[in-house]
């Protein structure tokens, strides 16, 4: 894996965080603490999602 923001290979981790509305799953880059969120499907699978480059340029997850 590495990191969308600083390019990093090491120190991204997947985590499950629960909340008072439920599970949020996503992955976190310890070098520089960036939170990308995945989301579940209604069948209870997994979806890992990963921004897109026009996302990335406009500096939404920057």
């Amino acid at each position: 894996m590495t990191c969308p923001k600083c390019k990093a290979k090491i120190g991204i981790v997947q985590q499950q965080i629960t909340t008072d509305t439920g599970k949020v799953t996503g992955e976190l880059c310890y070098m520089c603490g960036y939170w990308l969120q995945n989301f579940q499907k209604a069948d209870g699978a997994i979806v890992l999602r990963s921004p897109v480059a026009s996302e990335l340029e406009a500096g939404q997850f920057l």
